[in-house]
């Protein structure tokens, strides 16, 4: 459970970062994204939030993330 958790962090600091490179940068998008929450709290709000901020901000369906992050943990990565 340990390793799911630190997979979760990572995961997570790297899509922060994309976010903050990438997806920030369009003019003219709605910001939906404006969570109090870090984490393992973010994760969980985002995969338990709505399917559309989801996507946006992972560009995967929740249940494609939760299939990755599996994958990860089964590989010990």
């Amino acid at each position: 459970m340990e390793d799911f958790v630190d997979i979760m962090v990572y995961l997570d600091v790297n899509l922060r970062i994309f976010f903050q490179m990438f997806v920030s940068r369009r003019n003219g998008r709605i910001r939906d994204l404006n969570s109090a929450l870090t984490g393992h709290a973010y994760t969980q709000e985002l995969l338990h939030g709505s399917s559309t901020q989801c996507h946006e901000m992972m560009r995967l369906s929740c249940d494609a993330f939760v299939l990755l992050c599996n994958h990860f943990k089964q590989r010990t990565l």
